[in-house]
Parts: C-alpha cells; structure tokens; sequence
C-alpha cells in the first residue's frame, strides 16, 4: 500500500498490518495486491479512525477472456504497443527517457469499427524515469484511445533512483523543468489561487452575434454556390449574372 502520486509506501505483515507514516495531509490511500482489485481510500490524518480495514477481492477474468477472443500477431502488438507508449508516456525529450521494464504485463483489445485501443494491466507498471531519477509503480485502472484523443487513469508510487550528488543536482533541475508550465502546476496554482505564478486565465463569454443570418438565407446561398459551380468560380465575372 502507498499515498498515491507520493514516494510514501510500505507493504503488509503477514498478516496484512501495515503502518504508513506522513505529514498532516489529504491523501488517496491505495491498497493493492497483484491478481486483486486496488482499494482506494481518501485519507484525512487529522481524522483518522481507530480502525481501517481493507477487503480485497480477486479480479475478474476479463483479461483472460481479452486474451482469447483477439490473439494479435507480433507485429500488431508492436504496434499497438508504440501507439500505448506515445500517448501513456507522452513525446517530450523527458517522456523519451521513460521506459516500461513489464510491458509483457500489457494487453489490448482494439475495436476496429469505431478505431478505439484499450489497454490493460495484468499487474502495476514498472517504470524508469532516467532524466528526472524516478522509478514507478503505476497501477493501471483504465487506458482508451480514441480519435478525438486518449484517456487513462490510475494509481502512482515514485521511488527515487539512486545516483551521485552531481546526478540528484541534475535530476532536481529536470524535476523542475517539467514541473513548471504543467497541467498539474496549473490545477495546483488555481486550487491555491495563486495568480502569481505566471498563468492568466480569460474568461471567454459567448455572445450571439444579433448579424448572424437565418438558417433559410444560409441554405440559399449554399443553393445558389452549388449552382454556380462552386465557390472556385465567380458567377458575377464578366457580367454573366
């Protein structure tokens, strides 16, 4: 279990006790176990109760049944698997440094009619971060691409690579870099309501425009387009309308 988005984690005794300690804070508490369900809990530290319980349960076979309606060749997953990359890790010079070290964990089912990519995780994600000194445990809830765009969700533990005083000054300075002008930096800065920190945001309203034509003048003048040949040629040339 871990504070998602946190380096913060432990693991259960065997008998499934666990002691997790952390600043005063809100935090999403994740409680995973490979072949189970993940459990999230928001946490308040300040309003802890005496006692927590996780109840675990096994996932289903979803996967398994993915797996033997749509065996890929190597080639198509290749495929896939690049089209997972580019939109999971993203295309900057810092996301080119990610790698995936389990990508035999992922598995994907592809709707052809609709062109949607969806992907699964038999177990969380391990990746390596080489340019900002992060290795990652992602728990994988949910992955679409679609043509309008992709979505996907899921759980983050950050454990910090080891490396000399000259690699961790480096990795800071990268961390800050791609900090900096980040989707996450922006929702940080409104939930705070900084407005110090570079970003403006307008406020667009939509006024109706009070010259905007009626739906029968536009259908005229698509009519009188058409019958003219289109907008390439000018039926007022030469006078011959």
């Amino acid at each position: 279990m871990y504070l998602n988005n946190t380096t913060i984690g432990t693991i259960s005794d065997t008998k499934g006790y666990f002691n997790i300690s952390a600043e005063h804070g809100y935090y999403a508490l994740i409680v995973s176990y490979v072949g189970f369900e993940t459990s999230k809990y928001n946490l308040n530290t300040l309003e802890i109760p005496d006692e927590l319980v996780f109840e675990l349960y096994e996932k289903t076979n979803v996967l398994d049944e993915i797996v033997m309606k749509h065996e890929y060749k190597p080639s198509k997953r290749a495929y896939f698997l690049r089209k997972f990359r580019k939109n999971f890790l993203g295309q900057s010079f810092i996301a080119q440094k990610a790698k995936i070290r389990n990508e035999y964990v992922i598995k994907f089912d592809y709707d052809q009619t609709n062109d949607i990519l969806e992907a699964y995780a038999l177990e969380p994600l391990i990746i390596e971060n080489k340019a900002l000194g992060y290795k990652l445990t992602y728990d994988l809830t949910h992955f679409e691409l679609q043509p309008i765009g992709v979505t996907y969700m899921g759980y983050t533990r950050y454990e910090f690579m080891e490396g000399n005083s000259k690699k961790k000054r480096k990795w800071e300075a990268e961390r800050e870099l791609a900090y900096n002008g980040s989707l996450r930096h922006f929702l940080t800065a409104a939930i705070q309501e900084n407005d110090t920190i570079g970003f403006e945001v307008d406020d667009i309203k939509m006024i109706p425009n009070p010259n905007y034509p009626k739906e029968e003048d536009i259908y005229e003048a698509e009519e009188f387009v058409q019958k003219h040949g289109g907008l390439q040629s000018n039926p007022y040339q030469n006078g011959k309308i």
